[in-house]
């Protein structure tokens, strides 16, 4: 569907409403979002050669194409949850968020795109890291 001003004002007038009569706390306003990030650079470095050379040498990735999903989510009043880590694979491998912030999570999926599956294994990880601050 596409992303337009009426879609937009109505999914305001609708959250209007449900704020209202439920009157949320700020602390239980979250916001969630799924991105994707290329696993390699979409544009390569400058190459320079020495004058007169023909032959010009360009860097390829080997994994060209590879998307990680990331989803995150924040409360309206600051706190986050760690980033849910996706990636196209058959197994998890938890070297693949080695580096990544403390509390983080990893799933796979076939596709390297959230699925249901998936979508449950992120809600029970937000439960994780929401329920101190949601009460």
């Amino acid at each position: 569907m596409e992303f337009n001003k009426q879609q937009l004002s109505q999914y305001f007038q609708n959250l209007k409403i449900v704020l209202e009569k439920y009157k949320f706390p700020a602390n239980r306003i979250c916001y969630m979002d799924e991105s994707g990030f290329q696993t390699v650079p979409s544009k390569l470095p400058k190459h320079v050669d020495p004058t007169g050379k023909r032959e010009v040498a360009k860097n390829v990735a080997a994994e060209q194409g590879k998307t990680v999903m990331v989803a995150c989510s924040m409360s309206a009043t600051g706190h986050y949850v760690p980033p849910f880590f996706i990636f196209a694979r058959k197994r998890l491998n938890l070297v693949l968020i080695k580096d990544a912030p403390t509390g983080s999570a990893l799933g796979v999926t076939d596709s390297g795109y959230m699925n249901s599956l998936r979508f449950v294994d992120y809600l029970e990880h937000f439960r994780k890291y929401t329920n101190q601050y949601l009460r």
